[in-house]
């Protein structure tokens, strides 16, 4: 639904390296749950994109962002460890409402989102984050228990990177179709 609904004149799927080097002005990457490691030649592509200007958007939790925002020599990482939240929009507390903490693109007048089982996020300039009511489900039994604290946790971040920037989102599970329709108007409106 999500790739459906962009305009075709404007979006393109982007499948090798040198897809990248005809980008237009105002390019943005989007790189959503990668499912394995980028290529030597996949993040010389992306380190260009970025020295020409450009964003990447990396939506990921826990699979392989961390080893591109490395790669890239970001300042950004993605944690291990599902957030949990009393703030959140059903009875499952991986069902987080997190709030804009900035007015930072690419926000636009988004003032929350719905997020399902997020990471959280170091480093960056926070964009969105959960609200004081939250933790880091360590031993993923959905309750707060030993070490864990309530606080609140970054899981929107963008950084100036080379010439361009990056932005993180630590959920990819916002661009599947069960978090579109039902969900709450912000979720449309961010998409």
């Amino acid at each position: 639904a999500f790739f459906s609904a962009l305009d075709r004149h404007q979006v393109t799927m982007v499948s090798e390296p040198g897809g990248l080097v005809g980008a237009g002005p105002g390019a943005t990457l989007l790189i959503i749950a990668p499912g394995r490691p980028p290529t030597d030649d996949e993040l010389a592509a992306y380190r260009a994109f970025l020295d020409r200007g450009y964003t990447i958007f990396l939506a990921d939790d826990f699979g392989t962002g961390n080893r591109i925002l490395a790669a890239l020599s970001s300042r950004i990482t993605i944690r291990t460890g599902p957030l949990a939240s009393l703030d959140r929009e059903y009875a499952d507390p991986y069902s987080v409402v997190v709030y804009r903490s900035s007015n930072e693109s690419p926000l636009g007048d988004t003032a929350s989102l719905l997020l399902n089982a997020p990471a959280s996020l170091d480093g960056g300039t926070p964009l969105l984050e959960t609200s004081l009511f939250s933790w880091v489900d360590e031993d993923r039994d959905r309750h707060i228990s030993g070490d864990e604290v309530l606080g609140s946790f970054t899981v929107m971040a963008r950084e100036e990177n080379g010439g361009g920037t990056m932005v993180v989102l630590s959920d990819p599970s916002i661009f599947i179709n069960a978090m579109g329709g039902t969900m709450p108007d912000d979720n449309a409106r961010f998409l």
